[in-house]
């Protein structure tokens, strides 16, 4: 997810040309790219590594960790004003802090590398910055980096709704099983998530199956299956969300 924009080391055509910028720009998730506003004759020497992100993606109440390096034809290069400008998040907005209450990337190690971590992912959604690298007299470089975070299911949060039908024009018994993930503060993971499911079922069919038609699809975030098993059966559904697996549904009478 994350891509180069500008080459390491600038050439001066670059230089002449006010800096480097792509012709299409890079999609708004999990990706970086930058563009040098202003040079000295210095920055023809600099390398931006962009903005590193520690995993492709991200789940609510994890972390997401920033890692800006800055080389000087593979040097260290200290004391560069590194400031990160939240644009782009799910409502309620954080105030796009970061763990020690600044918006700024530092370099405690003196190794070029500048740091901090996002701790405000409670909400689901698109997280974009824009990242302002300065170093007064030799550049000043405009960052864009960007994140989705996904719902962390919770096992034990999650709603299951069993909901018998009589009469099924099958002749079988029927149940509806309805299922809402989400995670333990109640942030649901949303419709159109139905590629995230796995449905294991024993000693039973499903509705769509004896049908055969399409699995349903879920519109408003609850996604459900109809099973139909024989009178005195012991059907057993299993689901898993995005990996996680619920727990066992019984639906013996």
């Amino acid at each position: 997810m994350i891509r180069r924009s500008c080459p390491y080391v600038l050439s001066l055509l670059l230089l002449l040309s006010g800096g480097c910028r792509d012709e299409k720009r890079p999609e708004p998730v999990g990706g970086t790219h930058a563009e040098l506003v202003e040079s000295g004759a210095r920055a023809a020497r600099i390398a931006f590594l962009e903005v590193v992100l520690d995993r492709p993606e991200y789940r609510t109440g994890e972390e997401i960790d920033f890692t800006l390096p800055i080389r000087d034809n593979g040097d260290p290069v200290l004391g560069v004003d590194v400031e990160a400008t939240l644009t782009t998040a799910p409502e309620p907005r954080p105030d796009g802090t970061f763990a020690d209450g600044t918006r700024t990337l530092r370099d405690p190690d003196g190794d070029g590398n500048y740091t901090n971590t996002f701790t405000a992912t409670q909400k689901a959604g698109y997280y974009e910055w824009t990242i302002d690298a300065t170093l007064p007299g030799v550049f000043a470089y405009e960052l864009h980096a960007s994140a989705f975070v996904d719902v962390t299911i919770d096992p034990m949060a999650t709603k299951i709704l069993i909901t018998k039908i009589t009469d099924h024009p099958s002749g079988m018994r029927a149940s509806r099983i309805a299922i809402t993930p989400q995670d333990a503060k109640g942030e649901v993971l949303g419709p159109k998530r139905d590629y995230y499911f796995g449905w294991s079922l024993r000693n039973g069919t499903f509705e769509h199956v004896w049908k055969q038609t399409q699995a349903p699809l879920s519109a408003d975030g609850t996604y459900e299956r109809v099973v139909l098993f024989p009178s005195g059966g012991r059907p057993s559904l299993q689901v898993s969300v995005s990996g996680t697996i619920l727990p066992a549904i019984d639906l013996r009478e």
